[in-house]
């Protein structure tokens, strides 16, 4: 036969002629682009190889990173620190699967094998372990090929390894390598057949494998010997044609003629190699040659014989994000191109024809602006485009460039255009956001700019316009305002408003307009939608007004009370409405044959990309297309699914605009977004669908990550068909993808638990995993089904088998055998019960017997023991009866001797209170003899007097702490002091006792913060005690030891003080140390030296003791090894202590101590006391202490006393506790009850130390509370306080008249008084004439009356209250008229209620020291 060259030319051109035609246009046009980087999970963006197993997962090798196992949406990242599979390196060079699913990993550190369906690493079996030192030198390549052997190369040395059936390794054959120039060799199947071509140091050679089980290299063909240096980098064949990259540039082989031809880079030739250095080749499915080098991907051109190139720049005109290329990978309709510092980057088939019109700067023929507001074709076929803050622009057709209308060129009235419609003069109607409707001629050159915003009769706000649709009915336009709805007639040139009763001016946010076939007016708004009627205006209306229904909630459920918001509508070429809700998606309108109307919604459940829709369009073949506020949906009606579209797509942003659409006469449709305008064609691509492969990708238990080798998973999930969970494990999850590598805005998944639900439950590409919880024991199918674009999907469905394993006791074997055994159980018992229930009736049988027996002889027995019993029971019940008596009797006693001891204590009590009396009558007077006398030997007898006075008021002291301990009244009240400053104050008077006696008092402290809490009062009983008794029993010459040290805290125990008293003398006797401490205890074997004729009473340790313990501490004594003995005492301190919530009242002088005697005598000597005390001594005494400052009055009860103040004016109360007729509380509280008098101070003096007695008398006023015996002067001193504090707070008062400074009890009369009469004050004081009758009458009390309390309280008259709060109300008035200057000083002093401004110009400076006008003018600080 003989060969036509120009018939196989002819045959060959029309092989081709598919990818010439896709190679005319640009490669990139047809392809959407996506990276896969570190920021999506990938470990690093060095990208070495990418291979796809059998499963369908792509394994990534990465340098420095490690493998990656990639489903479409997740990695399992392998290297040398993952547990369950680790890597010889982190450097992977490639990777190949074998015939037995076990993927070759070849890196720096050997070859890793990994068993694809348990994820671990394996070793095949090899002959004499040939295979384990092969793996572990360093490898560079390997490749499986046609035969299903696998091509290794390591070192220097290239292995060939078959299998036999089981996956073993059967033989292994190797060939030396020379020393090679490039260290990895490119090695391929290309003819198929087993017979490997291999680039070893210039040369293309043929590896064949010898049939003695070696390998021989040969050459395959001259035009394959090429220079020594040359790198070889991938090989391919395509046809009959060899493709070789190589580091110097391309070449192309041809078999049948044996020829090679180069392809190189040509400086200046945009259609030549990017770059020499080619790094891989691959074939697409339209058997188009793409070549990556290190400057892009090129795409060869069969036709032109040149190179389309992808390059990336830094303007993203190109889609690559990296230009250094290491290998490419074709799957299907995908590219993918691993890069070195991009990651991967991954090319789909576009199923959008777009082009995107967006601002540039650089381009003054640009849109304005990216964000598109509105979109308008006129009859011409010119597109108008509104732009937001870019004013108006102008596509002409046939064009791609834009002319700009702007408002500051005056040919617009605001840049922000919201809405473009025309009127039946072909005018363009502008409306804009913010200034109105402007109204042009675009036909008329220079045509003059009509602008409408506020309608000069009517008033209609009509600055902001969202909607203008020309009304052919009626021959008007519609405005739709942000508030409102209008109708403009053409006819009148005027605005109404179209509803009865002016209803639309009432529509909130109108936002788009649709006339429909029947002459409806479909009006939307964020309240619904209105439906006009626009056949129903009459034209004898005078109004014009229109008929109209209002539907404001969800269209498809109105019973729901939702507020709908129709955002935009569509009708449809065969009269359906489409209507887009802002939150519900779409509803379509359908009336049926009764003429009811109905609205079905479609929403996200049934696909729709999202709920908020703002623009809808019609396409030439009736498909629906969505604009949301998240990406594009075209539904397809015919077939009830949504096909949705996002950036991935080629959209410049998924946020489109309301009402941003429009399909123009050639079926282009476009939609406004915020980056600008997208024009779609009509004719969609078409796209095949990736095959998809749905595995399971990931198990959870209870969110742990289940890997392969687990108990639950002994293989990875992706090759397993069941698993086991135990019941105990509470919840799970599997996750799932669908191998196609799509984006994940293509397709849904569904699944369902067969055996669970039956229910398919939907789910989107970002959510695919099924979870379930508390799933009963049993077992269930999991189905997984994709569906591309809402497709049905059945025939991609996987199906896993999951069984939930019951607890042991749950299992049906464990029931049974519990049965079981509960029948033989039960059978035994019901045999022993037969058995023993005869055994038993034969004992029962001779026991009745036996028994008769014993009971007839037992019956006789009992007789006579019941006349014995009988007997001695008459004896007990007289003897009860006697015991009873006596009991009795006993308790009389008793009862008697407790009152007895009560009336005892109760007399010991009162008696020691009235000891304090007369001691108090002693010592005063010895103290003022003491001052008054200048005779030594009368001043030495009245020292010994004073002492021994003293002494005897410490016995009563002692008394009276003893009943307290005795009844539980004696209370711990700690506070913060300085401890040693305590104990030398204690000392100083010690030591002249001491001294006295020659005795040397010695101390030794070591504390490092003397500042502790403690109850001062007890401890100064404790020290006094034991100080006092170390000198009563210390002879003359002897020393006494005070020790005081903060011991550390141990076992988490507090610190504590540690305090020891020891003395020089004859110690304590053995026998009386257990005793020392109980009360009335003396030892009357110690020799004794008194102090000044005191004696002990056997009280004064039993108190230490007890108060040491209320303090938590404990006290011993211990003998001395030499002489004398030591008291111990150890307290724990805390660092905070506890504040005791009592009243506290101190003994103290106050600090305010009375100045100024001179200037004060006069006015002391003016006042009155009242004496109230039933002892004539004590008053004597009083009364000769006072008598010198104040004039005196005394009573001797408290019946007597409120007589005298009823009588007589008294201005202070000296009461006694305990009185006769009415003692000092009922005195107390008359006088603070009874108005007249309240306000007199009171003072309480009594010999009682109970604090009871202080809370009680504190409770009803008592000013101050003093204890008998007191002192002179602090008597005086006390007086003298009250009544000064008294006057500090009524000055205080005067200059700010704030009643709580002078400090009245909050429930008292007197605070009651007071308010009242601040009210009346505040009510009354702007009234000139309002005077002081006006005031008393006002109050409610006489004049004299008022006068007398508010000199008590205040310190004032009623006339000098009243000017005074008129003062300070004006003196505020001039500070706030500082600023603001809204009144004079004349109109102040009215204000306030002065006729004479210059009178109260002289009163204020008096006052205050300035003048009204200093302070106005700030003059002088105020």
């Amino acid at each position: 036969m003989k060969n036509h060259p120009f018939i196989h030319l002819i045959i060959y051109s029309c092989l081709i002629m598919s990818v010439s035609l896709q190679a005319q246009e640009h490669f990139a046009d047809r392809y959407n682009v996506s990276y896969i980087t570190m920021d999506n999970g990938l470990p690093h963006n060095f990208i070495d190889d990418i291979y796809k197993d059998t499963y369908g997962f792509l394994w990534i090798s990465t340098a420095g990173g490690g493998l990656s196992r990639y489903d479409g949406y997740e990695f399992i990242n392998f290297n040398t620190n993952t547990p369950h599979c680790k890597l010889k390196s982190n450097f992977i060079r490639n990777v190949y699967e074998d015939s037995f699913q076990r993927l070759w990993i070849v890196s720096e550190g050997g070859t890793d094998i990994i068993d694809l369906s348990t994820l671990q690493s394996v070793v095949p079996a090899a002959p004499r372990g040939v295979l384990s030192r092969l793996i572990n030198q360093p490898a560079h390549t390997v490749i499986l090929d046609s035969q299903g052997c696998i091509w290794l190369q390591c070192n220097n040395a290239l292995h060939r390894i078959t299998f036999n059936a089981k996956g073993d390794i059967d033989t292994l054959s190797t060939l030396d390598l020379p020393e090679l120039s490039e260290p990895d060799l490119t090695l391929k199947d290309i003819d198929e057949d087993g017979k490997i071509w291999a680039g070893i140091n210039g040369t293309i050679y043929k590896i064949i494998p010898t049939d003695q089980g070696k390998l021989e290299k040969k050459t395959i063909s001259e035009q394959l010997t090429f220079w020594p240096d040359i790198y070889f980098k991938d090989m391919l064949a395509k046809e009959n044609e060899i493709w070789i990259a190589t580091h110097i540039g391309l070449f192309r082989y041809n078999k049948n003629n044996d020829t090679r031809k180069l392809y190189e880079n040509i400086p200046n030739d945009p259609h030549s190699l990017s770059q020499n250095y080619l790094t891989a080749l691959a074939i697409t499915d339209s058997k188009q040659l793409i070549a990556g080098t290190l400057r892009g991907v090129n795409i060869y051109n069969p036709i032109t014989d040149s190179f389309e190139r992808l390059i990336y720049s830094s303007n993203g005109s190109n889609p690559l994000n990296s230009n250094f290329i290491n290998c490419i990978r074709v799957y299907g309709q995908h590219i993918w191109f691993g890069t070195e510092s991009g990651g991967i980057n991954q090319l789909t088939p576009k199923r959008l024809t777009i082009h995107n019109y967006r601002h540039d700067k650089e381009n003054p023929s640009s849109l304005s602006e990216n964000p598109v507001n509105v979109i308008y074709e006129d009859k011409e076929s010119n597109l108008w485009v509104g732009t937001v803050e870019g004013g108006l622009n102008l596509k002409k057709k046939g064009t791609r460039k834009f002319i700009h209308y702007r408002y500051e060129r005056g040919e617009i009235s605001h840049n922000s255009v919201s809405c473009l419609t025309n009127d039946n003069q072909d005018r363009l109607w502008i409306g804009t956001w913010g200034g109105g409707i402007n109204i042009v001629n675009p036909k008329v050159a220079n045509s003059p700019l009509q602008v409408i915003n506020t309608h000069p009769e009517t008033g209609f706000p009509l600055f902001f316009i969202s909607v203008l649709i020309y009304d052919p009915v009626n021959n008007g336009m519609w405005a739709g305002a942000n508030r409102g709805l209008f109708f403009y007639d053409m006819a009148t040139q005027k605005f109404i408003s179209p509803f009865a009763n002016r209803q639309a001016e009432n529509i909130r946010g109108c936002l788009g307009a649709l006339i429909d076939k029947e002459n409806k007016l479909w009006i939307g708004s964020t309240e619904g939608v209105y439906i006009i009627d626009l056949d129903s205006r009459s034209p004898q209306s005078e109004k014009g007004e229109f008929q109209y229904r209002h539907l404001n909630y969800k269209l498809d459920n109105p019973q729901s009370g939702l507020i709908e918001k129709i955002s935009c509508f569509c009708e449809t070429k065969d009269g359906t409405l489409w209507l887009g809700s802002n939150g519900y998606g779409i509803y379509k309108r359908t009336v049926d044959e009764q003429g009811k109307e109905k609205f079905t919604s479609y929403n996200m459940e049934q696909g729709l990309i999202n709920n908020n829709v703002r623009s809808l369009e019609e396409d030439t073949y009736g498909k629906i297309w969505i604009g949301t506020n998240n990406g594009l949906s075209c539904f397809h009606p015919s077939e009830n699914r949504f096909i949705n579209y996002t950036r991935q797509d080629g959209l410049p942003d998924a946020q489109f605009y309301w009402n941003a659409s429009c399909r123009s006469s050639d079926g282009t449709l476009y939609f406004g977004n915020v980056a600008g305008l997208t024009a779609i064609e009509k004719d969609l691509p078409a796209v095949p669908a990736q095959p998809a492969n749905i595995r399971f990708t990931q198990l959870k238990i209870g969110n742990e990550n289940i890997l392969p080798g687990n108990k639950y998973l002994p293989k990875d999930i992706a090759v397993t068909q069941e698993i086991k969970i135990h019941e105990k494990e509470k919840s799970f999850s599997l996750e799932f993808s669908a191998l196609n590598f799509e984006p994940d805005n293509t397709a849904t998944y569904s699944y369902r638990l067969l055996g669970f639900e039956d229910k398919w439950v939907q789910t989107t590409g970002n959510r695919r995993f099924a979870s379930y919880t508390n799933l009963r024991p049993g077992t269930y199918t999991l189905q997984v089904k994709y569906a591309p674009d809402r497709k049905d999907g059945t025939e991609n469905m996987a199906e896993l088998r999951i069984t939930i394993l019951p607890y042991f006791y749950k299992t049906t074997l464990f029931i049974l055998l519990l049965v079981v055994f509960a029948v033989l159980i039960t059978w035994q018992i019901y045999q022993w019960r037969i058995r023993n229930f005869k055994q038993q009736r034969e004992l029962l049988h001779r026991t009745v017997e036996e028994r008769t027996y014993q009971l007839e002889q037992q019956k006789l027995l009992l007789e006579n023991q019941t006349e014995e019993l009988s007997r001695q029971n008459r004896m007990l019940t007289q003897q009860n009866e006697k015991i009873t008596r006596q009991k009795t009797q006993l308790s009389h006693m008793a009862r008697k001797i407790q009152e007895l001891t009560l009336d005892k204590i109760a007399f010991f009590t009162n008696i020691t209170h009235e000891f304090r009396t007369p001691i108090t009558l002693i010592i005063g007077p010895i103290e003022r003899a003491l001052k008054l006398s200048y005779n030594p030997q009368v001043i030495e007898q009245l020292n010994f007097v004073e002492r021994n006075s003293k002494y005897l008021l410490s016995l009563v002291n002692q008394l009276m702490d003893f009943r307290k301990v005795e009844s539980g009244k004696l209370n711990i009240v700690k506070a913060k002091g300085d401890f040693l400053s305590f104990i030398y104050s204690l000392l100083t008077p010690f030591e002249v006792f001491a001294k006295e006696r020659n005795i040397t008092i010695r101390h030794y402290f070591h504390m490092k913060n003397p500042e502790i809490f403690f109850d001062k009062e007890a401890m100064h009983k404790v020290i006094t005690n034991l100080l006092s008794n170390a000198i009563k029993f210390t002879p003359d010459d002897g020393s006494i030891s005070l020790y005081i040290a903060t011991l550390p805290a141990k076992n988490n125990k507090e610190e504590s003080l540690y305090l020891c008293v020891s003395d020089t003398g004859t110690g304590i006797p053995e026998q009386d140390i257990a005793q020392i401490f109980d009360r009335f205890y003396q030892s009357r074997k110690q020799a004794q030296y008194p102090v000044y004729g005191q004696t002990g009473t056997g009280i004064g340790l039993y108190l230490c003791k007890r108060i040491v313990m209320m303090h938590d501490g404990k006290i011993c004594v211990r003998n001395n090894r030499a002489t004398g003995c030591s008291f111990r005492i150890l307290l724990p301190l805390s660092k905070e202590e506890g504040i005791n919530h009592q009243l506290v009242i101190e003994n103290n002088i106050s600090p305010t101590v009375a100045t100024e005697k001179d200037e004060s005598h006069k006015e002391q000597s003016s006042l009155t006391i009242l004496i109230v005390e039933d002892n004539a001594d004590m008053r004597g005494y009083i009364r000769s202490i006072l008598r010198d400052y104040y004039q005196v009055l005394e009573a001797t009860n408290g019946a007597e006393a409120l007589d005298v103040l009823n009588s007589q004016p008294v201005d202070f109360i000296i009461s006694d506790l305990m009185m006769p007729v009415m003692d000092g509380i009922e005195l107390s509280r008359r006088v603070k009850e009874t108005f007249a008098i309240s306000h007199i101070p009171f003072l309480m003096l009594t010999a009682k130390t109970s604090s009871e007695t202080r809370l009680e008398s504190y409770r009803i006023g008592v000013d101050e509370y003093l204890l008998k015996p007191f002192d002179e002067t602090l008597l005086l001193t006390r007086i003298t306080n009250i009544l000064e504090n008294r006057k500090r707070y009524q000055r205080k008062f005067r200059t700010d008249m704030d009643i709580e400074i002078l400090n009245i009890e909050e429930d008292s009369r007197d605070k009651k008084f007071i308010n009242q009469v601040m009210e009346v004050i505040k009510e009354h004081y702007k009234n000139p004439y309002f005077e002081i009758n006006d005031f008393s009458e006002a109050v409610g009390v006489s004049r004299s009356l008022l006068n007398k309390k508010l000199q008590s309280l205040v310190g004032q008259s009623a006339g000098q209250f009243i000017r005074n709060y008129r003062l300070n109300t004006a003196r505020e008035l001039l500070l706030k008229n500082r600023e603001t200057k809204r009144m004079s000083i004349s109109e102040i002093a009215y204000e306030v209620g002065f006729n004479d401004p210059k009178y109260f110009a002289r009163c204020f400076s008096k006052q205050f020291s300035m003048k009204p006008s200093e302070l106005m003018n700030h003059e002088k600080n105020s």
